[in-house]
């Protein structure tokens, strides 16, 4: 990548507009912000209510596997071992009893995911895909069904700019493997829905209190409630605060402060949700804004000077109708409105070492419509459905204090997508599978860009025995380009094509009785016009398909669920993941080695729990490598004490192992250093 300099002393004029939301988007980059209302139509069975079932903890493997229903997969509740991909479901118990306190969190400690992050923001990688500087657009993420995706970089945010609590999540659902036969654009490696609660979970009033390392300091108020007459509400607000830490890095060393920065880790985090329900009508509405601060000096800014920084603000309303007409046919429909604001402020050194702001912003509104049907026949469950999007708003901006806009782009565009997934009983012990989607992208009058893509989707899938279930997978999928791949750079590649992925999956899951269940599984992933960032026209960055990537690997997990609360997990994850010329990809772990564990002390109201990861060695952008490392957590949690109290205390990276993550093109840092030991006390009153 070529820099060069300005008169302003400026490094990389055509890096720094990579950067600019680059990091916009990577290091600096994702903005979310809205102001959202929703109506909502008519009937549908929603993919994301199923019956409630209260607190899991105390159910055997095999009562799960019987009441607790996903629709991560194919758009309709069904049961994990029938869906046509791989299932994981992590309930509320276990994410209250292991102290998690993000969605990543969660998502790392499952087979073949890991998060990284960047000191901005975190981002998942999936069977050995997560590139440095990729805003988790191959994943698709769902809240209650509903696409949470931004429009502009297409995002899926799991860390503190998640714009849900976690103590709102009944359960989380994940879907492997590509999804979009049924979902469209984004959901190439993993559909993610996340579940959250309804009034009668809470039940009255919760207040939560939670004090951390780095003067981190949290609260929430929630109210839930389900009246005589069958309605539900639930309502919750809450806040973080962060000093964050006084950091030190190596890279610059010979800076004034000696490589260290204080108050650049500084952040900020406020999230409001609420909903209504009753009957087949369901109306949520989010909201979350995040500020936070960089200190890692990405994309040539000044080190140590804490005004760069990153603010995000997003809103999602979305109503709901579903409508059963008998036991053959089930009806739902749903209407969204979606909002994100980012800004991004860089400070970089000006004339006469006096500093220049740069004001990155970018603006997206749009509004989502489906509906779907399920009719059941004989031996056919038939889904089929419709879902049109309008990004009515996809703006993004970029100048200097004080003078004319550098970037200034006012798009739009819409896209429609057809859907059907027929489930065929061939015989009592054998189903088969088969679904396809097809999408229609097209641009507003200032770009003429037309798509048309076909998703198809086979599984066949077999019960030689009663607890013993084996699954062939093939499906494909795709990832248009975003708003931010299409229109940030001024000189931009003509011609950006649709990124696609066939998956070959091969699965078995088995139960060694109602408490241990075994699953293994291999695959194939063949990715092909995969959208990258190019410097190579005279040193100005544009982005472009190119090459291909192949991945293959296996999974092994066993799931224990015992009697009195014990439950815990073993998973172990293998893969290698090449380019064109057979050279592994950056941030591409080789082996993954998780385990977790809950154990109830004392009359089924505390637990001790604890979380192990191991993850392999990573190659960096520069061809050098990070260590690999074992990651321990830790967490003693008590609930229903005397007066509706619960407290926890969690221990993070118990043994302060010290390991790092790669970094992206916009930072001078080749890997970033993660945090050490850390602790976190939480208090919790029901009332």
């Amino acid at each position: 990548m070529s820099f060069e300099s300005n008169p302003f002393g400026r490094s990389c004029w055509s890096f720094r507009k990579t950067c600019r939301i680059g990091a916009t988007r990577a290091a600096g980059g994702v903005r979310k912000t809205a102001v959202i209302l929703l109506y909502a139509l008519s009937a549908q069975i929603s993919m994301a209510q199923q019956p409630r079932v209260g607190d899991l903890g105390d159910f055997s493997l095999e009562q799960l596997a019987e009441v607790q229903l996903t629709s991560a997969a194919s758009k309709r509740a069904q049961r994990a071992d029938e869906a046509p991909s791989v299932i994981t479901v992590v309930t509320a118990d276990e994410i209250k009893r292991h102290g998690y306190r993000t969605l990543g969190d969660v998502l790392r400690t499952l087979p073949s995911f890991y998060v990284s992050y960047d000191r901005n923001y975190s981002y998942v990688g999936v069977r050995g895909f997560g590139r440095p500087g990729d805003y988790n657009t191959r994943v698709l993420l769902l809240i209650d069904g509903a696409r949470t995706n931004d429009n502009i970089y297409d995002s899926a945010y799991v860390a503190r700019e998640f714009p849900l609590d976690v103590d709102l999540i009944e359960r989380v659902e994940v879907s492997r493997g590509p999804g979009s036969s049924a979902y469209g654009t984004n959901a190439v490696f993993a559909v993610v829905n996340v579940v959250t609660k309804r009034g009668r979970d809470l039940g009255g009033f919760e207040l939560s209190a939670q004090a951390a390392s780095f003067e981190t300091y949290e609260a929430r108020a929630s109210y839930g409630r389900k009246f005589a007459n069958g309605s539900e509400i639930l309502a919750s607000a809450s806040l973080l605060d962060s000093r964050g830490q006084r950091l030190f890095f190596p890279e610059f060393a010979g800076e004034a402060e000696g490589g260290f920065v204080s108050g650049g880790d500084r952040e900020k985090a406020r999230r409001a949700f609420a909903s209504y329900a009753k009957g087949g009508f369901r109306l949520d509405v989010a909201h979350a804004r995040r500020d936070k601060g960089i200190p890692t000096a990405s994309f040539g800014t000044l080190f140590g000077d804490t005004r760069s920084r990153t603010k995000d603000t997003w809103s999602l309303s979305s109503a709901s109708y579903e409508r059963s007409f008998g036991a053959s046919f089930d009806w739902h429909t749903r209407l969204s409105l979606g909002a994100y604001d980012y800004k991004g402020t860089y400070a970089y050194a000006g004339q006469a070492n006096d500093s220049s702001l740069y004001r990155d912003t970018a603006s997206g509104r749009w509004w989502n419509a489906e509906t779907s049907g399920v009719w059941r026949k004989g031996r056919h469950t038939v889904l089929a459905g419709g879902e049109f999007q309008s990004d009515f708003r996809q703006d993004q901006t970029g100048a200097y204090e004080g003078q004319l806009a550098d970037l200034d782009s006012k798009v739009g565009r819409s896209r429609v997508g057809l859907f059907a997934q027929d489930d065929v009983e061939l015989a009592k012990r054998l189903r088969l599978s088969l679904g396809a989607r097809y999408d229609h992208s097209y641009a507003n009058a200032n770009d003429g860009s037309v798509s048309g893509r076909v998703s198809p989707r086979v599984a066949l899938i077999a019960k030689p025995a009663d607890r013993t279930t084996l699954k062939l997978l093939y499906g494909s999928a795709f990832r248009l380009p975003n708003e931010y791949e299409l229109h940030y750079y001024a000189t931009q590649a003509d011609g950006l094509r649709p990124e696609t992925i066939r998956t070959f999956e091969a699965a078995v899951e088995h139960s060694l009785g109602p408490n241990l269940r075994a699953a293994a599984s291999i695959f194939s992933n063949r990715i092909q016009d995969l959208i990258t960032l190019d410097s190579s026209d005279a040193g100005m960055l544009s982005f472009r398909n190119a090459g291909r990537i192949h991945s293959r690997g296996a999974e092994i997990a066993l799931d224990a669920r015992f009697s009195r609360g014990v439950v815990g997990r073993l998973s172990y994850s293998f893969q290698k993941t090449r380019d064109d010329a057979q050279q592994p990809l950056s941030n591409s772990p080789t082996s993954m080695l998780k385990a977790n564990a809950s154990v109830p002390l004392w009359k089924e109201r505390a637990w001790a729990s604890f979380d192990a990861q191991y993850l392999g060695s990573r190659r960096t952008l520069a061809g050098g490598r990070t260590d690999g490392f074992v990651l321990v957590n830790a967490t003693l949690m008590t609930k229903r004490l005397k007066g509706g109290l619960e407290a926890s205390l969690g221990v993070y990276n118990v043994f302060d192992t010290a390991y790092a993550d790669p970094g992206s093109e916009e930072h001078v840092q080749d890997a970033i250093r993660q945090d050490g030991r850390s602790f976190a006390v939480k208090l919790g009153w029901r009332f």
